[in-house]
């Protein structure tokens, strides 16, 4: 299953964040998006999961409008880790994981694996607002595992937890990635552990709001070719474009008036 954005434009009030951008998310596909604070990464994260529509261009889901889907259809292809969202949830984490099959209807699911994967087991029937915060991010990762889309995105995923569970984190992406689903990740720093693991091809932005993207390798050629990581300035300060196992695309600094 393929997302494309095709001359995609994105602004913010007056703001230009994203112009006239062209990226094509793979089945199989690991994709960074590089930026500071206020650069439009969440934006971009809503607009492909079609919460935010364009002020021009057009998403696409196997060739179909995204727009056009209803929502239930979408939620059954594509999942989304928002920042947070599960403020006023008063019920248990089991009912707060279960809800993340909801757009499959009422058939059970075996919850035991995913409370194992995320390390949740002794936590299930707690009230998911007692949970400390790296604790309910592992239980709204849990939520999107529950859901089993075919095309993930997550922003900024890492916020909350420690090392381990990053390193955990990012195996699952890999995992899905392996499994022929697509993976998109929203991250501050591109060079601290667990991410600087290998990677290849990578989409940069040269200015506010313009993007450059490299070609990307194909698997054949990934382990020869790809193994350095790119590099770019950003602000004087340069910035490894490398991200886990596939590419990366790197979001400017907002412009500022003077």
């Amino acid at each position: 299953m393929s997302l494309v954005a095709h001359r995609v434009t994105l602004q913010a009030g007056p703001r230009m964040l994203v112009d006239t951008l062209d990226l094509a998310l793979e089945p199989g596909e690991v994709l960074g998006i590089l930026g500071p604070n206020g650069a439009g990464k969440s934006t971009l994260i809503s607009m492909l999961a079609g919460l935010a529509v364009p002020a021009c261009g057009q998403i696409m889901l196997d060739n179909q409008p995204l727009a056009a889907l209803p929502p239930l259809t979408r939620a059954q292809h594509i999942g989304v880790l928002p920042q947070g969202d599960e403020g006023g949830f008063f019920g248990s984490v089991a009912d707060f994981v279960a809800l993340g099959h909801y757009p499959f209807g009422v058939a059970a699911l075996d919850l035991a694996p995913l409370f194992a994967a995320w390390e949740l087991a002794d936590l299930a029937h707690r009230p998911l607002d007692s949970l400390s915060g790296g604790e309910r991010q592992r239980a709204r990762l849990a939520q999107l595992t529950a859901q089993q889309p075919r095309i993930a995105l997550l922003d900024e995923p890492l916020t909350h937890l420690d090392p381990a569970h990053q390193a955990r984190l990012l195996a699952w992406a890999r995992n899905e990635a392996d499994a022929g689903h697509s993976v998109v990740l929203t991250l501050h720093d591109p060079i601290g552990p667990p991410v600087t693991a290998t990677a290849c091809c990578s989409c940069t932005a040269t200015d506010a709001g313009n993007w450059a993207r490299r070609p990307r390798c194909s698997p054949r050629h990934r382990s020869k070719h790809c193994t350095a990581p790119a590099r770019r300035r950003s602000g004087g300060r340069a910035i490894g474009s490398s991200l886990y196992n596939r590419h990366l695309v790197s979001i400017p600094p907002p412009s500022r008036t003077s």
